[in-house]
Formats: structure tokens, C-alpha cells, sequence
């Protein structure tokens, strides 16, 4: 992690709780803005960012998986609203007993980037609001190649402090849209 900035937009009321900066990622080329201070860890392969002592709260997870094009966008999956709905279908799939409520979706810069925002209805309901990027490949022979990468990040918090906490709501969402690609940098 690199490069400090100071969170939240000065012109909306509320605390600033968090101070930003930027977690890079050089070897699959991306980053996005985290709150300093948040730890991370390597569950199962993916990379989970969260305020340290904070379990089943807030976090941000980034999954890095092989994209099965050499395409520069995610229009394999076809657009946005049907990649979302099939995801929330996946997500249903692999926790029994739960249902995914799919509240919007878009995309960015040709398709390079997928939005989508959902419900996990569970025992204890999370929000997560999602970006998905095709990214260039984990090294200079992988780009040379054309051998892309799909970077999943998506930001959870409980379904219960959505209202009762908009400073959360708007920090993960603004950790979401500071997600881009190295090679987009001006």
C-alpha cells in the first residue's frame, strides 16, 4: 500500500472516520483506495481488508481469476444486468438456504468494468456493492500474450447498518469507484 489521501467527500456532512490510501497491486496491474489502518488477509486465494478486531462487518474482498478471453472487456458474460443475475444465481448456488436480491447494475469504459449491487439474504443479511474488471494478465509475458485477468472487488457490510450508517455505505462505495486499471492512469 502507497500513496496516502484523505477520505470522504468534504462537502457531505458527517465524520470523517477514515483516512484513505491506495492499495496496489502491481503484479495484476490495479488499485483502488483502502482506509489505512485496515488489515489483510488470505482466506482461500482472494485478499480480505478489514478494520482490525471488525469480523462479519464491513470488509473488502478482491478475488483474482483467470479471464477465458483475450478480450479487453467482460462482454463474454454478456451485459452487465445478465452477468449480475447470473452471479446472484452462482451465489445462491453455493449457500443453501439463501437468496440474493440483485438492486442494480451498469458498466464503465466500453464494458472493461461490471457494477452490480445485491442483497445476501441470510441469517444475518450483507450488502455488498461489486466492480469486476478485465484486467491485463499478472506479468509483462502474460500482457504480451494477451492472457487477461477478471479482478473481482466487492465491499460487504451488514444489511442492518446500511440505514442506521450512511458513512459505511459511502465509503465502500467510494472504495468501489476508485477501482481502475494501472494502464488507465493519466
Amino acid at each position: 500500500m502507497r500513496c496516502a489521501t484523505l477520505l470522504v467527500d468534504p462537502g457531505k456532512a458527517g465524520d470523517n472516520r477514515y483516512s484513505l490510501q491506495d492499495y496496489v497491486n502491481a503484479d495484476s496491474g490495479f488499485k483502488l483506495q483502502v482506509p489505512e489502518n485496515w488489515v489483510a488477509e488470505t482466506p482461500g486465494g482472494r485478499i480480505e481488508l478489514f478494520q482490525k478486531g471488525e469480523y462479519g462487518g464491513k470488509r473488502i474482498i478482491i478475488s483474482i481469476e483467470p479471464l477465458a478471453s483475450k478480450a479487453a472487456d467482460l462482454r463474454i458474460f454478456g451485459d452487465s444486468a445478465s452477468y449480475g443475475k447470473s452471479r446472484a444465481a452462482e451465489i445462491e448456488a453455493d449457500n443453501p438456504g439463501t437468496t440474493t436480491t440483485l438492486l442494480a447494475t451498469s458498466e464503465k469504459n466500453e464494458a472493461r468494468y461490471y457494477y452490480y449491487e445485491y442483497v445476501l439474504n441470510s441469517f444475518k443479511p450483507q450488502h455488498y456493492w461489486v466492480v469486476v474488471g478485465a484486467g491485463l494478465g499478472q506479468n509483462p509475458t502474460a500482457r504480451k500474450f494477451r492472457l487477461r485477468q477478471q479482478i473481482t472487488v466487492s465491499c460487504q457490510l451488514p444489511e442492518e447498518n446500511v440505514e442506521t450508517d450512511p458513512q459505511d455505505v459511502q465509503l465502500l462505495k467510494q472504495i468501489i469507484d476508485s477501482f481502475q486499471f494501472i494502464d488507465e492512469q493519466s
